[in-house]
């Protein structure tokens, strides 16, 4: 029997204990400043038991409690840094991101706390996860990042801690976009990127949906032909996963497409791909950006998504995702998947 499990055995309410503080710690880093009433919603705890935990990470400077709400120290960080393994060990994290990445072939799949469904906090260290494995693969020679839009993707550039070496990457859109939700298109988040690591971007305006005639005249355009030479350079590509039927909403659809859509029974979207639950293509955008057939040649690939409502979304792109594939995900959707895995 291993030290630690004895422990557990001894004093089993330490296991609970040593859970709630490391959880409320995390979200404390993801979302501070916060008060004690918004992280009790955030970590779905009694608000007793939260401010119990919120003064014993103050009194031991894990964390600082001001007017504004409660913010990690460094020592606090230092302290998720170290535990982050141990900790995903214990709460089984490590088993299901295992099993989900064999199952898949894909390089890794990392689970943080909650359900992106239920907490903005929980998106965020989704983003947290994927600005510093971004700032790992960072060198002295110039690399470029290519990045979709979305949620999961614009929750990212917050967390750049001003590495060095991030201000040689090269930032640009994955695919050209124009139309509503400026903030959450590829364009707007690349440049957000850029200020934060102090590197360089660029964007590309290209509208969906073109007709096959327009289309294939703004392709051989001169912005066209450039970017898609830097696709086929792409070092880094950071995408989200979206679920289908939302994301033809989103873009304004036409009715035809709409229809296809549903009666194709396409899951999820990325890079303008509608895929069914095997992975097939089922409709595509007409636009010019990545393509899959340039992901298979980029060396590292982050797909971030989380929340219980779309792992059937998840698990329909992870069908056809480049075994290089790194998925950031939270707990709300890999514990669903690990269930629709095991029944297949």
């Amino acid at each position: 029997m291993e030290r630690l499990e004895a422990q557990w055995m001894m004093v089993p309410e330490m296991k609970a204990l040593l859970e709630s503080r490391y959880t409320i710690l995390r979200h404390v880093q993801a979302s501070g400043p916060v008060g004690r009433r918004k992280l009790a919603e955030i970590v779905g705890l009694p608000e007793r038991e939260v401010r119990a935990a919120v003064d014993f990470l103050r009194d031991t400077n894990l964390i600082r409690v001001e007017k504004e709400g409660a913010t990690i120290t460094t020592l606090g960080f230092d302290l998720l840094t170290s535990l982050e393994t141990m900790m995903n060990d214990y709460i089984g994290r490590t088993t299901i991101a295992r099993r989900i990445a064999e199952h898949y072939g894909i390089r890794e799949v990392r689970i943080v706390d909650g359900d992106s469904d239920h907490s903005e906090s929980t998106k965020l260290l989704i983003g947290e996860q994927a600005a510093h494995a971004l700032e790992q693969l960072a060198t002295s020679e110039r690399q470029i990042v290519a990045v979709t839009g979305g949620t999961s993707v614009a929750s990212v550039p917050q967390f750049l801690s001003g590495h060095s070496l991030v201000q040689n990457y090269l930032f640009i859109a994955a695919r050209g976009g124009m139309g509503d939700a400026i903030p959450l298109q590829a364009n707007s988040i690349v440049s957000t990127f850029a200020k934060k690591g102090n590197a360089s971007y660029r964007v590309f305006f290209y509208p969906d949906e073109l007709s096959e005639r327009a289309h294939e005249v703004l392709q051989n355009e001169k912005e066209a032909k450039e970017m898609m030479a830097l696709y086929e350079q792409t070092d880094i590509v950071i995408h989200g996963i979206g679920v289908a039927e939302k994301l033809v909403k989103w873009r304004n659809s036409s009715e035809e497409v709409k229809e296809k859509i549903k009666q194709q029974e396409a899951k999820s979207e990325a890079f303008g791909y509608y895929f069914n639950a095997s992975g097939d293509v089922v409709h595509r955008i007409r636009t010019v950006g990545i393509q899959l057939e340039h992901l298979r040649e980029v060396p590292h690939i982050f797909a971030l998504a989380g929340g219980k409502k779309k792992a059937e979304a998840i698990l329909s792109y992870l069908n056809i995702a480049p075994s290089q594939t790194v998925l950031i995900t939270d707990e709300g959707a890999a514990n669903e998947m690990i269930k629709q895995i095991q029944f297949k």
